[in-house]
């Protein structure tokens, strides 16, 4: 083990305390997470007791798979002016929850489990359930459109 010294009569200010000023990386393989074997490893790489690192890691695949398919609609399928304004309308939701989650990714960061609790309940949860409740209903009306059509073969 390495005991360090000082020596002499010129002795530098010693800081009272190391803080880390700021954090900065390049990932050469940076983990895609809407594939399933990259998901899986990066969850597996979160301790068990860090439950709020896994959530927000949920979250953000969540988040890709919905940016993933909102894509895929509109290259694949032709819209009407209402299924386009919806369509903005959910990617306008989900540019507020992706700015929560970067807030909740820093209050997990600082270990401020308080505020962790404050971002899910007051920014996460009300923006990701009015995206939900907006898909289900647009799905609901998407069924019963289908149905009454094949009805009426």
């Amino acid at each position: 083990m390495l005991k360090p010294e000082v020596r002499g009569r010129d002795q530098p200010p010693l800081p009272t305390s190391n803080r880390v000023e700021a954090r900065w990386g390049i990932d050469l393989h940076p983990i895609d997470v809407r594939d399933e074997v990259e998901g899986r490893w990066l969850r597996a790489l979160v301790y068990p007791e860090h439950t709020d690192r896994l959530e927000v890691l949920r979250g953000l695949a969540a988040a890709s798979d919905l940016v993933t398919s909102l894509e895929e609609t509109h290259r694949f399928h032709t819209m009407g002016e209402t299924e386009h304004a919806f369509v903005a309308s959910l990617l306008e939701e989900h540019s507020a929850y992706l700015e929560s989650m970067d807030a909740l990714f820093a209050a997990v960061d600082a270990g401020d489990h308080q505020l962790v609790e404050e971002i899910h309940e007051n920014q996460i949860d009300p923006v990701f359930h009015g995206i939900e409740e907006g898909v289900g209903a647009a799905a609901a009306t998407h069924r019963a459109t289908a149905e009454r059509a094949l009805a009426g073969c």
